[in-house]
């Protein structure tokens, strides 16, 4: 008898500490998969986009100079005029590549290629009086063309929207390497006779390789096939000029539009 009331005491306990166990456990278990549940990932089928880039800069890829400076050094004192002019295609283009890691950030590099260069006169003439012009001593007129190749690596951050589709506002930043190559100059110098002579020895470039730090924003418009539009503005700083020949220098400071289309 002592037995069976044990028994019966013990089996009676047991199912008591089940039920209260009950609530507990599915409390855990909500926990876990709560903790658990990873961050929402695009499928992988979209997660790489590949596309083109083209861009249009604000200022010219070489400083601008226009002056005119005087001196004394000389008998009879002489008068220098200087002119430079940014020139080549003002558009750089090229294939872009894209990783998406989340729905909000993505990570990718462009390869963009522009044909640039720089336009230079430089007059000299002496000056026997400060109310008379003097004679032209010579002129020179320098024309440098080369190829520059751009390769932006930056991230994309879409704040504030879970879902990839629609329009997206965004940010980006990261850094930008610049290859310079293919160096062309033609050098035209008249002298006061009027007798020209012509040298094509390419100038020597300042530097043939340079990085910079790149910031933007831009607008993200993705139609119902999963077309990806991009418009945004750069800004990048460059480390160090590409050209330093005498008055002609590379800007360092780079600001553009750029229009991208990605799959």
């Amino acid at each position: 008898m002592k037995f069976r009331f044990c028994a019966r005491m013990a089996g009676r306990w047991i199912v008591a500490c089940s039920l209260a166990l009950i609530p507990l456990a599915a409390q855990t278990r909500t926990r876990t998969t709560t903790t658990d549940e990873p961050k929402e990932r695009p499928p992988v089928s979209d997660r790489f986009n590949i596309g083109f880039r083209a861009g249009v800069p604000f200022v010219g890829l070489v400083s601008g100079v226009s002056s005119v400076e005087s001196t004394s050094a000389t008998d009879p004192p002489t008068t220098t005029s200087t002119a430079i002019d940014s020139k080549g295609v003002r558009l750089t283009l090229g294939p872009t590549f894209e990783y998406v890691a989340t729905n909000d950030l993505t990570f990718g590099v462009d390869v963009l290629y522009r044909r640039a260069g720089y336009d230079s006169t430089i007059s000299v003439s002496s000056q026997t009086t400060n109310d008379d012009d003097g004679e032209l001593l010579y002129q020179s007129f320098e024309k440098t063309r080369l190829n520059y190749w751009d390769v932006p690596i930056m991230a994309r951050y879409f704040p504030g929207h879970a879902d990839p589709n629609g329009t997206r506002p965004y940010l980006l930043g990261g850094v930008a390497l610049r290859f310079a190559s293919g160096v062309s100059t033609t050098m035209d110098v008249v002298d006061q006779d009027g007798v020209t002579n012509t040298d094509k020895t390419p100038i020597p470039l300042a530097n043939d390789l340079t990085f910079g730090g790149m910031v933007g924003a831009g607008v993200r418009v993705v139609d119902d096939v999963g077309i990806k539009v991009d418009f945004e503005v750069r800004f990048t700083r460059w480390n160090q000029p590409v050209i330093q020949q005498g008055a002609a220098n590379s800007n360092q400071n780079q600001a553009e539009f750029v229009f991208g289309m990605t799959f």
